[in-house]
């Protein structure tokens, strides 16, 4: 049984990716990080049934997020997905919180990030 939460962050911005890497591994998160279509699928195919969270970036050119939902949720049974966006709540986002995603707006603080990971 592992003892820290394992979080999968996925967005197309490298910086991003190492900013709130390493702001959950600080906190006691195991951290997997993806930017393209081929990591997100080897991270998941190693190591998708550990995963507790996973951080979406909503608007990423080579991913559709919508299937990115579907496929994290039939890879990673009792993952919560937590979806990122610069912009406001829209319809297609208000549809993945409606099966279960939550929300946190961008810019996030760390503060806003790590409660949206409570359950």
């Amino acid at each position: 049984m592992k003892d820290l939460p394992t979080v999968l962050i996925i967005d197309d911005e490298r910086s991003v990716i190492k900013v709130t890497s390493a702001i959950l591994n600080r906190k006691g998160f195991n951290v997997f990080e993806a930017s393209t279509k081929e990591d997100l699928l080897n991270i998941l195919h190693e190591s998708g049934s550990i995963i507790d969270f996973v951080l979406l970036d909503y608007c990423m050119p080579e991913l559709n997020s919508h299937d990115v939902f579907r496929l994290i949720k039939n890879t990673t049974a009792g993952s919560q997905i937590i979806i990122t966006s610069g912009g406001l709540i829209t319809d297609k986002i208000q549809n993945l919180l409606d099966l279960g995603a939550k929300f946190v707006q961008k810019p996030f603080t760390f503060n806003a990030l790590l409660e949206a990971f409570k359950t």
